[in-house]
């Protein structure tokens, strides 16, 4: 968020109005309510550029962006046209190289443009040309609407008509009731479509700088707005995030190729700058889906994380601060902190991260053993159902060979009946036991 209310009060603070707490500060910046800076300057500069705090760009990293191969993408997945649908497909198709030295200079110059109760604005200045921005102006920059509600926070939930975090959670995490709205939430449970869908928002809407293993709370309202089809402004949720980009000393530069287009709306030459091309793996496709672990297995994209991946989950997690997570200025008594307790944060952050890779790889290999297991106890129905039918078969066979036999038996009797009759044998020896063959071979006895 933008800090600079805090620098008009050291400047030029009432005497007649008490300080107030940092907390109490806090929740006066907080959004949606007006921007502090607008009301912190609205009295004394009327209609002058409002100058943000001054930040050294040196340091910083510039986002290029992320964008979608739209024919592949829109046959194998949902979240196409959940965009098509808002009319954002535009947004994630920009794919222009970015200039990072054009890009540091046009954050350098950044000023918010508007007073309060006065539509939101910014200008900036790169290589002399004058740029002003407002909502209006980038959506038609973007080809993408610039109507709709408007809510920023942080970190608790949104309170919008009809969204319920509850609901939106049983959507993202159909298998796990378990996960509730006051939890930390991950995306290593997502589907596919939902995993993509929060990708493009952190590259192309609300960056965050290049993490994926976290959800927010706000990048999971932004994902109900799309699955709803609840119309947002985003055009002015970039424009703000590009000043709570500004304001950070230790976030990134978000939007580079995003700006390339603003820079070519007015008409800044670009002839002799050095372009950073957007990297084979900013374009989601067969391949990048295959990089992070997704296969197509029966028709079903399936996450299947191989074991060469850890380095790139890690790196995952190690994500550089959102640009709306405002660094608190530390008391001058928290400023002189001993060594030895500075190292003991640090190796508790890197067993943290290092607890929390192991957790994502066990969940991945019990996902991964929970599906095998599932394709084994159905081999094994399949197989029982196998020898049931066999061992029907068998019986029957059974049966018919004993049938077959017996009927063979009383042929051979009666020919041999037929045969003792007509003299051709002297008498007949009976074998079955039946009485009725027994008392007829007893005549031929007497007459011999």
């Amino acid at each position: 968020m933008v800090r600079s209310k805090w620098v008009g009060k050291k400047k030029g603070a009432s005497s007649s109005q008490p300080p107030k707490s940092a907390k109490k500060q806090r929740l006066d910046i907080r959004e949606p309510s007006p921007d502090p800076a607008l009301q912190s300057y609205s009295e004394s500069e009327e209609h002058s550029p409002i100058p943000l705090r001054s930040v050294t760009f040196v340091d910083k990293r510039v986002m290029g962006g992320r964008n979608i191969d739209l024919s592949f993408c829109s046959s194998e997945f949902s979240f196409v046209y959940w965009l098509e649908d808002l009319n954002l497909i535009p947004l994630v198709q920009i794919s222009d190289p970015f200039y990072t030295k054009l890009v540091k200079e046009f954050y350098s110059n950044l000023r918010m443009a508007s007073n309060h109760n006065e539509e939101f604005a910014l200008t900036s200045s790169v290589k002399g040309e004058r740029i002003y921005l407002n909502a209006r102006i980038l959506a038609s920059i973007l080809h993408i609407p610039h109507t709709g509600l408007y809510v920023f926070e942080h970190k608790k939930w949104p309170e919008v008509e009809g969204f319920h975090p509850n609901h939106i959670l049983s959507i993202l995490y159909p298998n796990d009731p378990n996960v509730l709205p006051n939890m930390a939430l991950t995306t290593n449970r997502l589907s596919v479509d939902h995993r993509l869908l929060h990708h493009l928002i952190v590259h192309q809407i609300l960056p965050t700088g290049g993490g994926y293993a976290k959800l927010s709370r706000m990048q999971v309202f932004l994902m109900w707005c799309i699955l709803s089809k609840i119309e947002f402004c985003f055009p002015l949720l970039m424009l703000k995030t590009m000043v709570r980009a500004f304001s950070q000393k230790k976030s990134v530069l978000p939007f580079g190729s995003i700006l390339t287009k603003v820079f070519l709306h007015f008409h800044i030459r670009l002839e002799g700058e050095v372009a950073t091309k957007l990297k084979k793996e900013d374009t989601y496709n067969k391949s990048t889906l295959n990089q992070m672990g997704w296969k197509k297995q029966q028709g079903i994209w399936t996450y299947c994380p191989r074991a060469d991946q850890a380095p790139r989950i890690a790196r995952e997690k190690q994500e550089d601060n959102p640009p709306w997570e405002g660094q608190e200025q530390a008391a001058p008594a928290q400023a002189h902190i001993a060594p030895a307790q500075a190292q003991g944060s640090s190796s508790t952050t890197d067993f943290d991260r290092m607890m929390e890779l192991m957790q994502s790889q066990f969940a991945s290999m019990q996902a991964s053993f929970d599906g095998q297991l599932t394709q084994i106890k159905m081999q094994l129905a399949s197989l029982a159902e196998d020898h049931k039918i066999l061992h029907a078969d068998y019986e029957n066979v059974d049966e018919g060979v004993y049938y077959d036999l017996r009927v063979i038996k009383r042929c051979l009797k009666r020919m041999e009946r037929n045969l003792a009759a007509a003299k051709i044998f002297d008498h007949c020896t009976d074998t079955s036991g039946d009485e009725g063959d027994s008392s007829s071979d007893t005549p031929a006895l007497a007459e011999s």
